[in-house]
């Protein structure tokens, strides 16, 4: 697959020099120990691994570069999705994870790949490619989803398919073998779906039949783990954000996930030693922890609107849920259940962190990890307060 490339801007001897050096080993063991995960099929954990880690990358790199290197079978896992869905993923061995992250490293530092953007549309074609992974029961086609280097196999292997889309004017963004298409009419997308197949067939590829649909502007799709929709979903009331007292029952539900963000945050001021109530932007009131305020900004779109807008698409809630008693909203015994179950599990789902080197940590960690971080400044021990980017 890798001798069809013609735009390295290193030689593939140069590519590989690199990737057993211990250097290279050495930071993509580092990325696996960040992203944490299970033992492979040999039970040798992260922990295991590192309390032999030189000698054990000095012998990944020892038998790269003798040709003798064997990656080991994977080992399979059922794991739910959020919806309640199931799908299989392979777990590799601590080993064979380093050495697929260190040619991983190597080749996106050659600058093999490029990227696009995403722009606004009207019909969209949300299909996904079936084929391009496999489980255990396929041995012949495809790669196995979990390992490292898989996203990167399929972007090579899904290229010509993204040449033929866009060289018919037709506007894709594609991840691995989940992608969109945008369209003006229903006509457009009509024939962007032909397209799609043909030029999937060509890979001996076909589109997967239960998850591929034509979206209406009006309607919703999800995207990489992210819903795209113009509004609330009916039967939901929504106009514009409104507090104290929220006017109706989705911005009650904002005001609540933004409440239990402001208390999570002053408990970790309080647990720093700073004093809440002294802020930068929000106005200091009494009663209010304006610092609290100030810090979780970043959180708002990320957290509360992210899980109230989870709740709503998936129906998890209803509007009766909610009852309006003398101008205040109050939930019933079951929703308060979901909501605060929902809450929890969006503050411990992890994201990966730039500015912590690529850390896999959870919005909780995130957000004490700012709270110290500010604390560093105002002593003087930092120069400036660096918001957080996550990928």
């Amino acid at each position: 697959m890798l001798s069809g490339l013609t735009s390295f801007a290193a030689t593939r001897e140069e590519i590989f020099d690199r990737v057993v050096s211990a250097p290279a080993l050495y930071q993509a063991w580092r990325k696996v120990r960040a992203n944490r995960g299970a033992a492979g099929v040999d039970a040798v954990s992260l922990q295991v691994f590192e309390e032999r880690l030189h000698e054990n990358l000095r012998e990944l790199s020892r038998s790269l570069s003798s040709g003798s290197y064997q990656p080991m079978p994977a080992r399979f896992v059922i794991v739910r999705k959020d919806d309640g869905r199931e799908r299989e993923l392979a777990i590799l061995t601590v080993r064979d994870r380093v050495a697929q992250r260190a040619v991983l490293g190597r080749l996106l530092s050659a600058k093999v790949l490029g990227l696009g953007g995403l722009a606004a549309a009207g019909f969209v074609l949300a299909p996904k490619a079936l084929g391009l992974y496999r489980n255990r029961f396929q041995t012949r086609r495809g790669t196995l989803q979990g390992s490292p280097i898989s996203p990167l196999l399929t972007n090579f292997y899904m290229t010509p398919f993204d040449r033929e889309m866009t060289g018919q004017g037709l506007r894709l963004i594609r991840y691995c073998d989940d992608f969109v298409i945008q369209c003006r009419t229903q006509a457009e997308a009509d024939a962007a779906l032909r397209a799609a197949e043909k030029a999937l067939a060509e890979r001996r590829l076909k589109l997967h039949p239960s998850k591929t649909s034509i979206v209406a502007p009006e309607g919703e799709f999800e995207f990489l783990g992210y819903f795209f929709a113009a509004c609330v979903p009916q039967p939901w009331r929504f106009e514009k954000r409104s507090a104290h007292p929220p006017k109706d029952e989705v911005n009650a539900l904002l005001s609540l996930s933004y409440t239990l963000l402001y208390n999570r945050m002053t408990a970790h001021l309080n647990m720093i030693g700073f004093d809440p109530y002294q802020g930068f932007f929000h106005q200091v009131r009494h009663g209010h922890a304006a610092l609290a305020s100030d810090l979780i900004e970043g959180f708002r779109p990320l957290v509360a609107d992210a899980l109230v807008l989870k709740l709503l698409r998936r129906k998890q809630l209803n509007p009766s849920d909610l009852l309006q008693e003398k101008g205040e909203y109050r939930m019933c015994a079951e929703a308060s259940k979901i909501f605060f179950a929902e809450f929890e599990n969006k503050l411990n789902s992890r994201r990966s962190v730039a500015e912590q080197g690529d850390l896999n940590l959870t919005y909780s960690q995130i957000m004490l990890r700012q709270a110290h971080q500010l604390a560093r400044v105002v002593a003087g021990v930092e120069q400036r307060y660096q918001p957080f980017t996550i990928k």
